[in-house]
């Protein structure tokens, strides 16, 4: 008999970690695909897959939200680099 352990940072049938999924991700949101993919020797459609599946698995998280918090932050004080926080109330 075979088993087979589930394992939770390794999604099934995905090449890469789910934890270096979520960096390439967040490096991309901050960069380009192009500078990630030569910086990573990742062809420029594995990252953009890798990103379309986190983006899809956080767009998922709100589940049903009834009430948004909205905030504008500025991310260097004095230059004009804001950021806008959303948050669920409840």
């Amino acid at each position: 008999r075979y088993t087979t352990e589930v394992l939770s940072w390794l999604d099934w049938k995905r090449h890469y970690t789910a934890r270096y999924e979520a960096q390439i991700y967040q490096r991309v949101k901050v960069t380009s695909i192009e500078q990630v993919s030569r910086e990573e020797t990742l062809s420029r459609e594995e990252i953009k897959g890798i990103f379309d599946h986190v983006y899809a698995r956080k767009k998922n998280n709100w589940g049903s939200v009834r009430r948004l918090a909205l905030d504008e932050i500025a991310m260097r004080k004095g230059h004009k680099d804001f950021v806008t926080v959303v948050g669920d109330i409840e």
